[in-house]
């Protein structure tokens, strides 16, 4: 795919425009967190997420003359502080000079396929860690009776125990491996022309009601499939500082222009049990 022409002025917003270009499909991890971004007056790197404890008071029968039943408002607040991160891209004086555009065009695509892959295997890290999943993960064929292979009972299974913790799943992330099984599967449907219309962006269909993202960074198990469950409204948040930026400088020493990317940002597994890992 190019997306930088010879008719481009390559500017920082044609640059900020591939970049979006190039958030493609198969970087998915980064979609299982909310963005909250950082007001440009903030005064520090450091932001503190409220913890919702989830303690409410229920309602009841209120006599004449009594109270109400009230909940007390006592949340807990999680720091998350956001990383500076980026690298630099050089284009020598001769591909500029002699209009060698198409290299130029692909350094600039490489670089923003770069940098969005780098991000989504932060926000990889983040879901990988055990410590940010469900106490139960990974939870495997052998966990559950009725499934002696990676697919239908065992995915059933998976969303029943966030279920039964009062969490919705809503995206289903699985590995390469994962995808073929799934899609030899016999209770896997293609998502009707209506149904595509509502799925997410870069789904390859829905599975037990799910939207299912494959990722293809080779970040998950390749030989054996493996997958996430979660509820995206409730695990965590992705908070920017500074979303993907760049700055041109001259380096008259190597004869070259260079293009200096960077962001500001971090993520937060506010409630771990709202993602389980889940392998044959």
């Amino acid at each position: 795919m190019v997306n930088v022409t010879t008719s481009d002025v390559l500017t920082e917003e044609r640059i900020r425009r591939v970049i979006e270009e190039e958030r493609e499909w198969p970087l998915v991890f980064n979609e299982i967190f909310r963005t909250i971004n950082m007001p440009d007056d903030y005064p520090a790197k450091t932001m503190h997420i409220p913890k919702d404890e989830g303690a409410m008071s229920e309602p009841r029968r209120v006599t004449e003359g009594s109270e109400y039943p009230r909940t007390e408002e006592g949340e807990e607040t999680i720091p998350v502080t956001v990383e500076k991160h980026g690298f630099e891209v050089s284009i020598s004086w001769e591909a500029t000079e002699f209009s060698v555009f198409d290299v130029i065009a692909r350094q600039t695509e490489k670089a923003a396929r770069r940098f969005n892959e780098y991000i989504n295997r932060l926000a990889f890290n983040v879901v990988d860690d055990p410590e940010n999943q469900h106490p139960l993960s990974p939870i495997t064929t052998a966990d559950v009776d009725e499934a002696d292979e990676f697919g239908f009972a065992l995915a059933t299974y998976v969303k029943k125990i966030l279920k039964d913790d009062q969490l919705m799943p809503d995206m289903m992330i699985v590995n390469t491996q994962a995808e073929h099984v799934l899609l030899n599967s016999d209770n896997f449907q293609r998502a009707s022309d209506l149904g595509d219309d509502t799925t997410r962006e870069g789904s390859i269909g829905r599975f037990v009601g799910l939207d299912v993202m494959v990722d293809q960074s080779g970040l998950m198990e390749e030989d054996d499939p493996e997958g996430y469950l979660v509820d995206t409204d409730e695990y965590g948040y992705e908070v920017v500082k500074e979303d993907i930026s760049t700055d041109e400088y001259e380096a008259p020493e190597r004869d070259a222009d260079i293009w200096k990317w960077r962001t500001m940002r971090n993520w937060l597994a506010v409630h771990p049990e709202a993602a389980v890992k889940f392998e044959e």
